[in-house]
Parts: C-alpha cells; sequence; structure tokens
C-alpha cells in the first residue's frame, strides 16, 4: 500500500487544470461562471446579473429571491502547465513559429462561458471589427439568385436519390448568421483571451511546472491535521499537489506520427544524440516546444553563406502549409510532400457541422450506437490534414514564383544521409481519374455538370477554377502535381513511368516532418497510475469516457480536448470543443458539489434534459 504524502493546505485545491491553453481556460472560466449561456436565456442573464447585485436581501416573508450557484473561486483552482505560469503559453508559441496572422475558426469559437457571441461583443466593445477576416462564400450572401436557384434545383434532385435527411452536400446556412462568420486576428483573439483571464480573475492560478504523475488516493494535510480523498500530482520539479476534481486538458499530445523509422528519433538517447537528430529532422512537436527553431539553423547558415539548400516539409495539413509559406519568405528553397491529394476546406471538418444545421449532424452522432461508429464518423467528418483558401492560394503563388514545389500522392520510401545531407527515395502513386477534382464530401453528383468543362485538364489548379469551386460554397480536394521543382527534385510526372507508382530521390539539408500527433491515452505517461489502477476501454487511442467526459461514473477525473472526442465529436479538439467540453464538466463539477436541491438546480436540470415539468409536478 502507497504511503499517504504529507502536503500543506497551500498545495490543496478544489480542482487542478492539467494544461493552461485554450481548453483549460475554457474550464477555469466556465468553473467561475454561475450563469452560463449553454443554461441561460439572455433574459434570464439580465435577471440573474441584478438578483446577484442583491445578494442576500430578503422579501418580507423571509424568502430569499435568489440563491448564489455554487461556482469556484479562483483561489480554489490551479492550472499546472509545462510551457509557461499564464494562459496560452504553447499556443502562442505555435502562432508565433508559424507566423499566423489571423485564425482558421470563426467568430463563434471562444473559451468565453458566459456567451456565444462574446468575441464579436467584445470587437464591438473594443473598437476592432477592422482585425476580423471575413470568410467568403460560406454564408451564401455573395450568391445570386439565379446561383441559388440553380443550387436548390439541383440539390432536390439529388436529395432524391439520398439514403438519409444526413446526406452531405451544399451548405444551408443561415442569412442571419453572417456576422459571425469572419475570422479574429491573431493579436485580438489573444487579447480576448486575456480578457477572460481579467474577468474571472485567473492570473494567479496558472503555475509552470510539468506534470509527471497522477494518482488518486488519501492525503494528509499536516498544517491542519486533515484527511482528503483526491488526486495526488507530482510535477517535474518534486512538488506534490492534490484537488478533489483533476480535469486533463493536455491538448494535442499523443504518438508522434513519423514517415519513416530512419526520421523518429530514439526515445531513451541522451541529449547529446537527441540534438544530433534534430540537427537534420524534426516533428512539429519539437518547433512548438522550442527544441528546434524554424526555419532550422542548418539550413539559414547555408542560406547566409550563399550555398544552396533545400527543405523538406513533410505534410498536408495547414500547418505544413504555414511553415512553408515562412520558409518561402525567408527565401529557403521548399519541396512540400503530401501523400495524397490537397485538400482545400474553410474548417478542419466540414461546413455543415458549423453552419445552419449543425445540430443534425452532432444528434445524428450522438446516436450512434457505438464508439467504432463514432470514430469512423470523425474520421469521415475531418479527413485528414487540409489547408484553408488562403493559404492554398499563397502555396500556389509560391509555386508559380519557383520557391516551392509540391509532389502529391508522394511518400518517403527510404532515406540516408550522405555528407552531411539527406537523400531520400520518393515513391509516388499515380492518383485515379475520379480523384483528380472532387468534393470533400461523397456527393459528388451536385458538381458534375459544372466540373466536366474543367476536369479535362487539371496539371494545375488555376485561381479562376478556384473561384468557381468557392462560388457554388463548397469544399474541394485538388491533385495536381506542381510543374515546378527545385534543382535537387525529379519529376515525378516526367519520369512517363506506366507503373502505378514511380521512384524518384530527392536531396535535402533539413527534413520537418508537419504529420501530427495520433491519439495515445495508454501512451500518456503521466496517466500510467490511473490507468493501471482504473482501466478503461479505449478505441483508436480515445479514453470511453461517459457523457459528462467523466473516467467513469466513481473517479472524479474529467477529461477535455481531443481526448473527448468520441463524446463531444469531430469539432472536439477545436475551440468550439473546448467550450462545449467546459460546459458539460463544468456543469457536472458544481451539480456534485451543489448540496440540497433548490430552484437553481432545478431549472438546470431541466436545461440539460434531466428532467421535465411531469417531475416537477410529481416532487409537488
Amino acid at each position: 500500500m502507497a504511503p499517504v504524502p504529507d502536503i500543506l493546505s497551500d498545495n490543496f485545491f478544489e480542482v487542478i487544470i492539467v494544461g493552461g491553453g485554450t481548453c483549460g481556460l475554457a474550464v477555469a472560466a466556465r468553473l467561475c461562471e454561475n450563469t452560463p449561456a449553454a443554461v441561460f436565456t439572455d433574459d434570464e442573464h439580465q435577471r440573474f446579473h441584478w438578483l446577484r447585485q442583491r445578494n442576500g436581501r430578503q422579501m418580507k416573508n423571509g424568502k430569499r429571491q435568489y440563491e448564489s450557484a455554487s461556482q469556484l473561486k479562483p483561489h480554489e483552482i490551479l492550472v499546472l502547465d509545462a510551457v509557461a505560469d499564464r494562459f496560452m503559453g504553447q499556443w502562442d508559441a505555435q502562432f508565433g513559429a508559424c507566423q499566423i496572422p489571423h485564425l482558421r475558426s470563426p467568430m463563434f469559437f471562444h473559451p468565453d462561458p458566459g456567451n456565444i457571441d462574446a468575441m464579436v461583443a467584445w470587437a464591438h466593445q473594443t473598437g476592432r471589427e477592422s482585425e476580423l477576416k471575413e470568410i467568403p462564400n460560406v454564408v451564401g450572401r455573395e450568391l445570386s439568385k439565379h446561383q441559388q436557384k440553380r443550387m436548390r434545383r439541383k440539390s432536390s434532385s439529388a436529395s432524391r436519390n439520398a439514403s438519409s435527411h444526413d446526406r452531405p452536400g451544399i451548405v444551408d446556412v443561415n442569412m442571419r448568421e453572417w456576422r459571425d462568420y469572419y475570422r479574429p486576428s491573431t493579436p485580438f483573439f489573444c487579447d480576448f483571451c486575456q480578457s477572460l483571464v481579467q474577468r474571472y480573475n485567473l492570473g494567479d492560478c496558472v503555475r509552470k511546472d510539468e506534470v509527471v504523475s497522477i494518482c488518486y488516493g488519501d492525503v494528509h494535510i499536516f498544517d491542519k491535521g486533515m484527511h482528503e480523498t483526491g488526486f495526488i500530482v507530482t510535477t517535474s520539479s518534486g512538488k506534490i499537489y492534490a484537488a478533489k476534481v483533476c480535469v486533463v486538458a493536455s491538448g494535442h499530445r499523443g504518438r508522434i506520427n513519423f514517415p519513416l523509422p530512419v526520421l523518429r528519433p530514439v526515445l531513451d538517447q541522451v541529449d547529446e544524440e537527441m540534438q544530433s537528430f534534430l540537427d537534420h529532422t524534426c516533428h512539429t512537436t519539437h518547433i512548438f516546444s522550442g527544441a528546434v527553431r524554424f526555419p532550422p539553423a542548418a539550413v539559414e547558415k547555408r542560406i547566409s553563406q550563399r550555398t544552396p539548400a533545400h527543405l523538406v516539409i513533410v505534410g498536408g495539413g495547414l500547418t505544413s502549409a504555414q511553415l512553408a509559406h515562412v520558409a518561402c519568405m525567408r527565401g529557403i528553397p521548399t519541396t512540400l510532400l503530401l501523400r495524397g491529394p490537397e485538400k482545400i476546406k474553410h474548417f478542419d471538418f466540414h461546413l455543415d457541422w458549423v453552419t445552419k444545421y449543425k445540430n443534425v449532424k452532432k444528434a445524428s452522432f450522438y446516436q450512434l450506437d457505438s464508439d467504432y461508429e463514432r470514430l469512423q464518423l470523425m474520421a469521415d467528418a475531418r479527413e485528414g490534414g487540409s489547408v484553408n483558401p488562403e493559404y492554398h492560394m499563397l502555396l500556389k503563388k509560391h509555386c508559380a514564383a519557383g520557391r516551392l514545389s509540391m509532389l502529391k500522392y508522394t511518400t518517403i520510401d527510404a532515406a540516408e544521409m550522405v555528407d552531411g545531407r539527406w537523400k531520400l527515395r520518393l515513391k509516388a502513386a499515380k492518383p485515379s481519374t475520379s480523384d483528380e477534382v472532387k468534393p470533400c464530401t461523397s456527393d459528388t453528383s451536385i458538381l458534375s455538370s459544372d466540373m466536366n468543362s474543367v476536369t479535362s485538364d487539371m496539371n494545375s489548379v488555376t485561381s479562376e477554377m478556384t473561384e468557381k469551386i468557392a462560388a457554388l460554397n463548397i469544399e474541394y480536394v485538388s491533385s495536381d502535381i506542381s510543374s515546378t521543382q527545385s534543382s535537387d527534385n525529379v519529376s515525378l510526372d516526367e519520369m512517363g513511368a506506366e507503373d502505378d507508382d514511380t521512384e524518384s530521390w530527392l536531396s535535402a539539408d533539413y527534413v520537418c516532418c508537419a504529420t501530427g500527433v495520433s491519439p495515445d491515452i495508454e501512451g500518456l505517461e503521466f496517466m500510467r497510475p490511473i490507468l493501471n489502477e482504473f482501466p478503461i476501454d479505449v478505441v483508436g487511442g480515445f479514453p470511453c469516457l461517459t457523457e459528462h467526459l467523466q473516467w467513469n461514473e466513481d473517479l472524479p477525473l474529467y477529461m477535455v480536448g481531443k481526448n473527448a472526442s468520441l463524446r463531444i465529436g469531430p469539432t472536439s479538439a477545436n475551440l468550439d470543443g473546448a467550450r462545449l467540453g467546459a460546459e458539460r464538466v463544468g456543469w457536472k463539477i458544481q451539480n456534485d458539489r451543489r448540496g440540497a436541491s433548490n430552484s437553481l438546480d432545478t431549472r438546470l436540470e431541466m436545461a440539460a434534459n434531466n428532467m421535465n415539468w411531469y417531475n416537477i409536478l410529481q416532487e409537488a
């Protein structure tokens, strides 16, 4: 039996949050909010704020009008972050490395628990509307009446062959929501999050320390002579904290994806060997953690010495496009390798997950019978890495200028180091004719008549093509292979092989893998004690949590962000998922803290569909 640790009362908290990113901020803010937007309407917000000012006063009959909800105080919350002693430390590092001017997400994706339109209101309140960038061709107000009529006619003919109402296709967007489809600038969003920190007085809650172990058991608070049961959190600095409740918001931590074992570092190698490895190749996690700067020092050194240099970036997502843009702007010849087609989407997922009928998509997700079906639906909704139209056009400009070479349907088959440079053997699979241009949904019939005139020549996607597809308000996949090649690159198309696969060699000074991180809850070392003592079902690397994002009904351990994907849906890893997850966790924690049932409890239970008016009549 493990010994009971002794800790000071100053190190014992009601809630410990592991991670100080957007999910951690959303949870902390929600725990300190007693009138969340997901439960209370605008009129109720106004009423409860008025009652709060008169809290403690009583009517003449002696009955109190309003009882404050059991929200937490800031000093009852501890946030442990491995990067900084403030919120958004990792976020700022990632956005700084990629030099991202605007977020990809719309204005209603944010961590504010009090108001869904909080970021729009804050923009007008601070006079910073000019920092918002419109997402074109999403709402549909740019379309003429003739175009809208044509789309409705095609949609109705296609729906006759549809098997269900949940058929993907052209998205119907509520015209009243046009103001929401703007993207905030990076400084604007950071300042907005800082305003949340100030509003809820959360600035002193964050401590910079990496969590190395979480276990559940008894704790002795020796300066008060008390014994409590809760989570014992050990950090890399040797400090021990404890809390009644723990929330894991650790971000995109998991199994790093490397395209080849030869490019994968050995985890147990010493620091000198790891640094030698990072001198030639890295993963984006090394860039975001500060272990490697971007552009890499080895490449910049060759550029400064006017020596030919070549950078290879592997990946087809937005991060790879952002890094390629940064490298090209620094004058570094770059090759971008994609194992599939180039996918162009406004968001990580299809538009119908965020627009007018988003509740239909979410309902279809929640009603699935098994977590395996949910996992498949998430994969279909996200379809791997994608870039937004803004960065797609930037990459096309770099290709036209000769600064960037894009090789699609290409993978690294072998790699070796020769005289300090990588020699990569590339393997390219020829795309099928049906993949040359297709929408990112299964309904290709909508575009059949419009695309027949342009699919005959798709060696490159022109800007006119992009505008035409954007005018139809869809997302699409292009599989063109860029004809612009660097001096070290062998064009895979010019080989003229008749086989399904072709090979070529490519020399590079540095290889950066923007290949993402696979979910792997069992690979998180700090979760090992919990996994051993409280086993849980795992599907696709995701834990099978309860509907309240709880580990199990008896253990007050919660998970938000990417690890809650099987309960939240495809948007779980985004800002939308941060807010939704924080609402579920916050409601459950506050509900468990509340002792006796009162009128406010009844209101919350009804809003959460946990009871109805018949229950109230039955109790009466």
